[in-house]
């Protein structure tokens, strides 16, 4: 630098002088602002980023507790049927009665929903007061009187999802006619479990992963990173992310949904490089901008400093040829 201002003060010409000085003056500022707009484009890339990962997040869910809500209603019309609970009370002493509310205000209903709606597989009822099974529907609860949803409901009345061998259903208690207060049977109504969860997979952003968990931590919907060293990473650290929020590491963005009334839970993640790529192209844009400003200021620059250094070397050579006597100088005008 000592030697840079030496050469500058001492030897250099007054043209390189002017173009050294005009680089400086407009240098400073256009790297001033090449360094705004990168840090302004990138701050607004990653809230567009965080904003873009809210949005799709509630969509998700959105339509997710929409599916929810939709089966928990149809669970709850189909199984309060008051003809069809007092009947099966009575199943184990009058099987032809019962059969004939079966056939005539049961399965029609039950056809027609599981026809009409395009998510509904299948429909069951499990029921103690029958031995074998009864139409298409009712079946006798020995083949699952063991089973957790069963075992559930005989105490608690409110629906309840569930997720066994790659199969999600929700199950209800039937409850008696006369007092709905005695369970007398379970109504299980299975989804198709790709169709049920399908909104997931249909917000992909940067090559986002996801996670869809039931309310005993079991994977519904997983679509991982093309990262499976950093998928799981982030798999391992969701353990510490019990709130609904977004969280930030120096290798991904997260955003944790809030519990659905079922108690699914939704994760929803992106890798910071996916990011990254569109970081390097504004940083590209950024450096082509700042060259091209360099180019064409360095050009106007040697044009401008050639006019003005030509008369000041004109005028230091008459001077030097004065001072050495000769005084029949003559200068051209202009």
């Amino acid at each position: 630098m000592k030697k840079f201002m030496k050469w500058y003060y001492g030897k250099a010409s007054i043209r390189k002088k002017l173009v050294i000085s005009y680089l400086i003056l407009v240098l400073l500022p256009i790297g001033v602002l090449g360094v705004f707009s990168y840090s302004t484009a990138t701050k607004n890339l990653l809230k567009q980023t965080r904003d873009a990962i809210s949005g799709n997040v509630s969509s998700i869910a959105y339509n997710l507790q929409s599916n929810i809500a939709r089966e928990e209603d149809n669970l709850k019309y189909l199984s309060y049927n008051v003809s069809f609970r007092e009947k099966l009370e009575t199943g184990s002493k009058d099987r032809t009665s019962l059969a004939r509310t079966m056939n005539q205000l049961v399965e029609p209903a039950y056809w027609y929903f599981i026809t009409s709606d395009r998510n509904i597989k299948g429909i069951e009822i499990y029921t103690p007061h029958i031995k074998s099974e009864l139409g298409s529907f009712l079946k006798p609860d020995t083949q699952c009187r063991k089973e957790d949803w069963y075992q559930y409901h005989q105490e608690n009345f409110k629906a309840r999802w569930n997720y066994e061998d790659d199969r999600i259903f929700v199950t209800r208690t039937i409850l008696d006619g006369a007092t709905s207060s005695r369970p007398i049977g379970v109504m299980k109504l299975q989804v198709f479990s790709d169709r049920f969860v399908d909104p997931v997979y249909q917000s992909e952003y940067l090559k986002n992963g996801m996670l869809l968990l039931d309310d005993k931590g079991q994977k519904l919907a997983y679509r991982p990173l093309e990262d499976r060293k950093l998928d799981r990473q982030v798999q391992a650290d969701m353990e510490a992310f019990s709130k609904v929020g977004m969280y930030e590491t120096d290798s991904y963005l997260l955003q944790a949904a809030e519990p659905l009334d079922n108690g699914w839970r939704l994760f929803y993640y992106v890798d910071k490089k996916e990011i990254a790529g569109d970081m390097n192209k504004i940083l590209n844009t950024t450096l082509l901008v700042t060259g091209c400003c360099l180019l064409v200021v360095t050009f106007l620059i040697s044009i401008i400093s050639k006019i003005l250094s030509t008369r000041i070397l004109k005028l230091k050579n008459c001077a030097e040829q004065v001072a050495q006597g000769d005084f029949q100088i003559v200068t051209e005008k202009g």
